[in-house]
């Protein structure tokens, strides 16, 4: 993609929502969507500086191995309650703020690491062509 995702980075406001109207089209204005990608299938989206900003792992989880994670993660809620911090100056991943209660019964609102690609995050790569 055509844009500098540390730069953009750099433009966030410290404990940013995305739910500020005007931070939001401010931001539209200093990096401008250049192109819409529409993802069918599984591929990794980079910066103008090779940096990866997401991957695309569509259908990497059969609805098996969905269905057992689902049910694994019901069975830690202790954890998950604990994973939950309300200090200032934490992680956002964990900040209370970003959770709510759970609509599905028996399961607790928490912040655990399931993503297949997530222990890939920090390597650089190389463009798709070369």
């Amino acid at each position: 993609l055509d844009i500098n995702i540390i730069r953009y980075n750099e433009a966030l406001a410290k404990r940013e929502t995305g739910m500020h109207d005007a931070h939001e089209d401010a931001r539209l204005m200093k990096f401008p969507m250049a192109e819409k990608l529409v993802l069918d299938t599984p591929c990794v989206v980079v910066d103008s500086g090779l940096r990866i900003i997401l991957w695309y792992v569509l259908k990497c989880l059969s609805l098996w191995d969905q269905n057992d994670m689902f049910t694994t993660t019901r069975f830690m809620g202790d954890l998950l309650r604990k994973s939950i911090t309300a200090r200032q100056g934490t992680s956002w991943r964990t900040c209370e703020s970003n959770f709510g209660p759970s609509e599905t019964p028996h399961l607790t609102p928490g912040c655990i690491n399931i993503a297949p690609c997530w222990f890939q995050q920090g390597h650089e790569v190389g463009p798709l062509w070369a």
